[in-house]
């Protein structure tokens, strides 16, 4: 681990800053997002009758991937976007192939819901950085 002992000025990007044992990411204000997601692809699970994680965190034009390891139909619906986001409902079905979507534009949160099991729903963080 680095520790910071000085005080930079930065002129452009993002960076990760260290400070004892406190860590943090700096995004300077006018930053553009960086043009690929710097993170591996997340991955929303339909297991159990529950959205897994509950909530899910994605980058602005990163693929998110969604499944279904129940054994057991379920649909996924994301009715409403507040920011432009392209609305979707799909059934998947046991055993189907995960199902890629991807949003270009921050939104939090948006709300999958599944209208076989109207208790299931999770929601996904779409951020910029």
């Amino acid at each position: 681990m680095k520790h910071l002992t000085s005080i930079a000025v930065l002129a452009a990007g993002t960076t990760t800053l260290f400070a004892g044992d406190v860590t943090g990411t700096v995004t300077l204000k006018g930053t553009p997002p960086p043009e690929k997601p710097i993170a591996p692809k997340p991955v929303g699970d339909q297991v159990g009758c529950l959205y897994e994680p509950y909530v899910l965190g994605a980058q602005t034009g990163q693929t998110v991937e969604i499944r279904n390891s129940d054994a057991f139909l379920h649909n996924v619906n994301f009715m409403k976007s507040e920011a432009g986001n392209t609305t979707f409902n799909f059934a998947q079905g046991a055993g189907a192939k995960p199902v890629d979507k991807v949003f270009p534009n921050q939104e939090v949160f948006v709300k999958l819901q599944c209208n076989v099991h109207p208790w299931m729903f999770g929601y996904i963080g779409v951020v910029s950085n």
